[in-house]
């Protein structure tokens, strides 16, 4: 029987798997967010929504949406919002978890090791705010606006945003950093 090369086991395969189709899902619900928010301004302006704390600047987008008709539209977007939550918080996790595991398998980045270990779990609480975010903002679309949960939404999508760059600033260093560790010059398998 053939030796087994470190990190190929089957459950490597199914998260690499579950990574590429969280990556798919991702993928998919953002377009399908962009197709159906374009009479949004692109969806610019459910942007501003997420960033406001001001009650009469929510006021003015949700009465513009309204007079517009576009609350129907606005709704559709934020139940695909759910789906495209679901896949990029799924996918930043398992991207930490992997690039975690590969990192303390290497040992040669020994800077990363702590981040390594707690970005699986900044990328969940990215997620949880942003599902917090989109009921607080059905909430309102619901019952009318109130400062409470505007300026909570608003909050809970500056924690997600925050959370998100950082996750991917992140993988991008790790990704760097792994790559510029396995790399030894003259040797042939480096490439």
């Amino acid at each position: 029987m053939a030796p087994r090369r470190p990190g190929a086991t089957p459950w490597d395969k199914l998260e690499l798997t579950s990574l590429l189709l969280a990556a798919l899902l991702t993928a998919s619900a953002y377009a399908g967010m962009i197709s159906v928010s374009a009479p949004l301004d692109g969806g610019r302006e459910i942007i501003a929504l997420q960033c406001t704390a001001a009650v009469s600047e929510a006021q003015r987008i949700i009465a513009r949406w309204q007079a517009a008709g576009l609350m129907p539209v606005v709704t559709r977007a934020m139940h695909i919002d759910y789906l495209f939550m679901s896949g990029y918080t799924l996918l930043l996790w398992l991207a930490c978890r992997r690039s975690g595991r590969a990192l303390r398998r290497g040992r040669q980045v020994r800077w990363l090791m702590v981040p390594a270990r707690v970005m699986p779990a900044l990328a969940l609480t990215a997620g949880l705010c942003d599902l917090v975010e989109n009921l607080l903002h059905e909430y309102v679309f619901a019952h009318g606006i109130a400062a409470l949960p505007i300026a909570a939404a608003s909050t809970f999508a500056s924690v997600k945003w925050a959370l998100v760059a950082l996750t991917i600033a992140y993988l991008v260093v790790a990704l760097v950093a792994a790559t510029s560790a396995r790399f030894v010059p003259g040797r042939k398998d480096d490439f």
